[in-house]
């Protein structure tokens, strides 16, 4: 394995594999429009950080208390 770089985008395009709704593959993590709107219809998934600050208060999040 080349760098820390190559690395994640190898992670992002194995985590498009087992949840393709976030499209992994295409933003490579970065919290795009398309992205977020993803979390919002499917919930969090396993990778996604609850405690990053754009997913704490969606549902899923560290600080989501269902409003």
């Amino acid at each position: 394995m080349g760098n820390s770089n190559e690395f994640m985008c190898l992670l992002q395009v194995k985590i498009h594999e087992e949840h393709p709704e976030y499209g992994f593959d295409g933003h490579k993590g970065y919290g795009t429009k398309a992205h977020m709107e993803a979390i919002h219809k499917y919930g969090p998934c396993p990778y996604h950080r609850r405690t990053f600050a754009p997913m704490k208060y969606m549902p899923g999040g560290s600080a989501y208390d269902g409003a």
